[in-house]
């Protein structure tokens, strides 16, 4: 797990440093990689060098490639990266995990001189060894960039889902940047920072970005599932899909059957994500998803470590109530015996935290995060490494209240209406006159947001409306969870893993009927609650959802509304030209707009001004 950036100019004369570039990126980028750092540069010889980015001088370089550490497997100095291959063609900058890199180590002869225990050894000689060829076989969290030196051809790639981040910068025939967080390029000093305001538009709709673009003009997530080739001497770009969702197949005919391959694949996947040569803990929430992974990884590790938050209620907050689930993770702990920490927070320290955590959150996504940002930091104190629980609801079908009204339509053009209503979760497109200003909506003009939903949601054919909705959450609304988790931990030196998001138990769920998904007589997640019976308490085998939330308006009343008006309501956003002054007004004062789609929005917008401020102004916050 670590940090990866690269600049690579095409063409004989550079009109950057990338080297130094590249260094800058590394340094903002500290946070995912404290256990060192490296930048690899070629200039216009064929042998690359090695710079320590704390070196300050002027480097003329074309390429570099360079890597921040965060030491997990094979902790020694041998396994630092960036990595130079036996044969010294290839190297490679990797962030992320290959949990079958054992299974791909026996591809090679028993005498093969590995040089390290790393996974990132492994993957290097596989590309080398097979090219892009190996990359559908790999299972794991990943983004990586592969030099080589021979072919001068660049090879990046990311997994499946995107569990692991990685952004681009593309101008055809010139240049070609990657990184694993937005802020590494405005490190580069590469181009004027400057807001996209048609991902803006997009992200204030659906409170994530369903096409790709960020809110910095220019950089672009790389797609998960995808991998490019960049041809360096001719300044060229292919990028190519390896993978996508498979089609649901319904190879299960019986509950029993179903519930007995998840209890065993899911004992597989969590046994094979434990691996590590530091201190490994695991989240418990007090829900089924991480008491599912929690009693797999206890049943592995004695006494192991789990965290919990919980938080400050108004004794007279009823709906408050319902957020905290310390008691439920406490009774989990206490039957698997493991090692718990509950953290508790109160209802103003979070407004304090708000700015630094915008600035590691990087690209602004779903509902109120910060809790997930202060629990790790806790989280920190005690293992390098934490199973999550994220995931769980995309592979197994844990959102009732929106498969429901789609099972009840007639048509998919209904189907898609009701859908776009739905997930339009801030503000509704047709809203957008009254917040945006005019300039915004003339320059964006051309934006169709029902057009990039609809694309979104009926990509693939022959699917019932369950399965639709299924792929819809694991290829958009996950990406946008998969962010809040990597950057919250990230921002401690924290790894978080998904055994949920496992290969091999993705697979196994493309493979069950919709009726051991959801069913609107037996529920949500039918099999999985099969499968950890007798494993975990029934009152949490059997429980509603709760997702991991504070009391949101309990807490926006304590400490968020002064703290709303004094950005929303600033001269400072108010200049930007952006929204109407008076649509900002409104909200501010608040005057009948306590619903949760208000408070929603208000989040979201405050989250954009503080982006604005940290990005796009330069104010970096006293993190």
């Amino acid at each position: 797990m670590c940090g990866i950036a690269g600049v690579f100019e095409f063409g004989d004369s550079p009109r950057h440093s990338s080297v130094m570039a590249v260094s800058r990126a590394l340094s903002a980028m500290r946070h995912r990689g404290p256990d060192g750092s490296n930048v690899l540069h070629w200039g216009h010889e064929t042998t690359p060098r090695i710079h320590e980015p704390h070196e300050s001088e002027l480097i003329s370089s074309r390429y570099a490639l360079g890597h921040n550490r965060l030491a997990i497997l094979d902790t020694s100095p041998r396994a630092a990266q960036p990595m130079r291959s036996r044969a010294t063609h290839t190297w490679i900058a990797f962030n992320g995990e290959i949990y079958n890199f054992k299974e791909l180590r026996e591809r090679f002869s028993n005498d093969f001189p590995w040089r390290t225990n790393s996974d990132s050894e492994v993957l290097l000689e596989s590309v080398e060894s097979f090219g892009s060829t190996v990359i559908p076989h790999l299972n794991g969290m990943f983004a990586f960039a592969t030099f080589d030196a021979r072919t001068q051809t660049l090879l990046v790639a990311r997994d499946r889902l995107g569990i692991k981040p990685l952004y681009y910068y593309h101008i055809p025939g010139r240049m070609f940047a990657i990184a694993s967080e937005i802020k590494a390029f405005i490190a580069f000093n590469l181009f004027r920072a400057k807001l996209n305001e048609r991902s803006l538009r997009e992200y204030l709709t659906f409170q994530n970005s369903l096409t790709g673009e960020t809110l910095l003009e220019g950089v672009s997530e790389f797609p998960a599932g995808s991998y490019a080739r960049i041809d360096l001497r001719k300044g060229t770009m292919t990028l190519s899909r390896y993978w996508a969702p498979p089609q649901f197949s319904s190879t299960f005919s019986s509950l029993e059957s179903a519930a007995e391959a998840t209890t065993n694949t899911l004992s597989r996947v969590v046994e094979r994500q434990l691996v590590a040569d530091v201190p490994v803990g695991s989240f418990l929430s007090g829900g089924l998803d991480s008491s599912a992974v929690t009693s797999f990884a206890s049943a592995r590790r004695a006494h192991l470590p789990t965290f919990t938050c919980g938080f400050e209620i108004d004794p007279n907050d009823s709906e408050g109530a319902l957020c905290d689930e310390t008691s439920s993770a406490n009774s989990i702990a206490m039957a698997l015996k493991t090692e718990h920490h509950a953290l508790r927070l109160d209802r103003t320290s979070w407004s304090q935290t708000l700015p630094s955590w915008i600035w590691y959150l990087d690209d602004p996504r779903v509902g109120m995060s910060i809790q997930n940002f202060m629990l790790c930091h806790e989280v920190s104190k005690h293992v390098r490494v934490v199973l999550s629980g994220t995931g769980g609801d995309e592979v197994f079908g844990g959102y009732p209240w929106r498969y429901d009204p789609l099972l009840r339509c007639e048509s998919i053009d209904e189907e898609v209406t009701r859908a776009y209503e739905w997930w339009q979760r801030l503000l509704p497109s047709r809203q957008h006159p009254a917040l945006f200003s005019d300039d915004v909506l003339s320059r964006t003009a051309d934006l169709r947001l029902e057009e990039i939903f609809k694309a979104a949601w009926t990509k693939s054919e022959g699917q019932t409306p369950l399965e639709r909705a299924l792929d819809f959450d694991l290829t958009t609304f996950l990406r946008g969870l998969l962010i809040v988790e990597d950057r919250s931990s990230m921002a401690h030196g924290l790894e978080s893993r998904v055994p949920l998001l496992d290969n091999e138990l993705l697979d196994l769920s493309r493979r069950l009927p919709n009726w051991l998904l959801y069913d609107p007589t037996n529920g949500s997640k039918v099999v999985l609650r099969e499968a950890l019976k007798g494993r975990i308490p029934e009152h949490i085998r059997l429980g509603r959802k709760q997702g991991f939330v504070p009391p949101q308006a309990a807490w926006m009343r304590s400490a968020g509304d002064a703290l709303f008006k004094d950005l929303l309501c600033s001269e400072r956003c108010l200049e930007r030209g952006i929204f109407k002054r008076e649509w900002l007004a409104t909200l501010c004062d608040d005057v009948g707009l306590r619903s949760k789609a208000h408070q929603a929005l208000k989040w979201s917008l405050v989250c954009c001004e503080l982006w604005l401020r940290a990005f796009i102004d330069g104010e970096q916050p006293d993190y």
